[in-house]
């Protein structure tokens, strides 16, 4: 049983790393992270490039200590969990990558017509981030609000 955790232990650390990403990215389109500049760059960047790295030095420390391992009973074993934590490693640079290079949030595209984005010229290269994020908000809370006690009793 221990043998078979160790093969799956390099792609289950990717399907950990990915996940934690997707969540971060999540999580801050959805708090408006993107609008919050730490220096250069923007609070949802920093966290998920910490996160990406972090996930990589983790998978890469599990590889490492894979191949430092003295050799066990079963060299096929031995060889698939090699070749699990190798795998794990390089699909975690590879899928981690676009955080570090790319826009966030749907910038590069424009939102669906009538969404509280497109309103606001979400897409809008020049944009102030933060303006921009505030419409968004404010746009969203109108869209949600509930209707008066008059408009309620139609729907009853």
């Amino acid at each position: 049983m221990i043998a078979l955790l160790r093969v799956l232990a390099g792609l289950a650390g990717w399907a950990a790393g990915f996940s934690l990403l997707y969540g971060v990215h999540g999580l801050a389109c959805a708090r408006g992270w993107w609008a919050i500049d730490i220096g250069p760059v923007d609070l949802q960047r920093v966290l998920l490039v910490a996160a990406w790295l972090g996930s990589v030095a983790v998978i890469g420390v599990w590889t490492r200590l894979v191949f430092r391992a003295p050799a066990g009973a079963l060299p096929l074993l031995d060889w698939l969990t090699r070749a699990s934590a190798v795998v794990g490693l390089v699909a975690m640079l590879v899928s981690g990558l676009p955080v570090a290079v790319s826009r966030q949030c749907g910038a590069d595209s424009l939102p669906p017509a009538g969404t509280p984005g497109a309103a606001v010229g979400f897409h809008t290269m020049g944009a102030d981030r933060r303006a921009v994020a505030h419409r968004v908000i404010r746009d969203v809370g109108e869209m949600t609000a509930m209707p008066d006690s008059s408009a309620r009793s139609d729907f009853c």
